[in-house]
């Protein structure tokens, strides 16, 4: 009875959305169940749908399965001792039909199935007597988005004996590899190769599969200098000897040229203008580029989203690029609307050295009409 009024109140808060309880998960004890969308929902392709489950016992992650596959991996949160809550936004991509369920281990929710249509195909409100029900399943497929991967490392550059971090992160994939070991889809790990090495972290989905490799390039160590006597040789005095000329190594960061985003602002609709900004650096050094990514996170007021970092793309010349729209919004926080997005960039040389810029910023305004 606690967790039941526990999960109504929560309902509450999300009351515009359509929540209602949804007490018929799987089993007898009601151990995973889906509150957020509805059951018959319809919904918009391009618009994020909030997703809501729970569970009864502890868990430390739940997923939104979509026609049996994992897509989204929703954010726990412990909100009393017997109700575990799971939130965060799914953006259809094409119209069809779509099963959904929430997934926590081994348990699922309850199957609902939700219609997803354009903008122009949205089906009236009002139903005539002889109109079939708007949300009869269609056979459209489902399109599986595409696996996005973020593979970094701490040092790219070592000597022999040394160790550094692995890190990665991946979203869409329902299996993750790392050299063809099944990881989980957020995690790190050292290593200490005693010579150069390519990883290669590997995500796959219905979709396909997407591979980035990472180089991590060893250097043995320098032998200790040993001396032997030599005969003592008489320069005339016309030879000039050259002075040795020092290499000294590189030391110093990547420098950032320029950082920036279009455009100044973006709506949380396509009717009122642009949905997506794009963030534009330009990085050089004299030891190349190894790799550039942008890390943001979403910020209303005093509630803060999870940060969300992405790799940006080589362009041209100096120029790297990363774009952030509905999807990566949603990543961070599911209700973007009316928002700051704060953004700073991180760039590495061959050599291992990194730079950070100071944070910038721009909004995501309310679409009124």
């Amino acid at each position: 009875m606690k967790r039941l009024m526990l999960a109504a109140s929560v309902c509450l808060l999300v009351f515009s959305s359509g929540c209602t309880l949804d007490t018929s998960g799987t089993g007898p004890s009601l151990e995973v169940w889906i509150d957020a969308p509805l059951n018959g929902a319809r919904l918009l392709v391009g618009q994020p749908a909030a997703i809501m489950g729970h569970t009864n016992f502890a868990v430390e992650q739940m997923f939104l399965t979509i026609n049996g596959t994992p897509i989204v991996e929703l954010g726990v949160t412990q909100i009393s001792e017997e109700l575990w809550e799971g939130v965060g936004s799914w953006t259809p991509v094409a119209p069809g039909y779509y099963r959904l369920r929430v997934a926590a281990g081994s348990r699922n929710s309850r199957e609902i199935g939700v219609n997803v249509y354009t903008s122009g195909s949205y089906p009236s409100l009002y139903i005539t007597p002889t109109s079939t029900l708007p949300f009869a399943p269609t056979a459209a497929a489902t399109p599986a988005p595409a696996v996005q991967l973020n593979f970094w490392a701490d040092s790219l550059a070592l000597v022999a004996g040394e160790c550094t971090d692995l890190h990665w992160e991946v979203n869409y994939a329902a299996r993750v590899t790392l050299d063809g070991e099944v990881v989980a889809q957020i995690g790190s790990r050292q290593v200490c190769p005693s010579e150069t090495v390519k990883y290669v972290l590997r995500g796959e989905s219905p979709g396909g599969a997407v591979e980035q490799p990472l180089v991590i390039t060893v250097v043995q160590p320098s032998p200790s200098p040993t001396f032997t006597r030599r005969p003592t040789t008489v320069v005339p005095p016309t030879t000039v000897v050259p002075p040795t000329t020092i290499v000294p190594a590189d030391t110093s960061p990547p420098q950032i040229l320029g950082l920036s985003h279009t455009p100044e602002a973006i709506f949380d609709s396509s009717t009122c203008g642009p949905v997506s900004a794009q963030i534009i650096a330009r990085v050089s050094d004299p030891s190349g580029i190894a790799r550039v990514e942008i890390t943001y996170r979403v910020v209303r007021g005093e509630q803060q989203g999870a940060w969300r970092t992405l790799p940006a793309q080589h362009v041209e010349g100096k120029k790297y690029q990363v774009e952030i729209g509905p999807t990566q919004l949603a990543s961070s926080l599911a209700n973007y609307s009316g928002v700051r997005v704060e953004y700073y960039l991180r760039a590495w040389d061959a050599r291992g050295n990194m730079v950070q810029s100071p944070a910038q910023s721009f909004e995501v305004k309310v679409c009124l009409i």
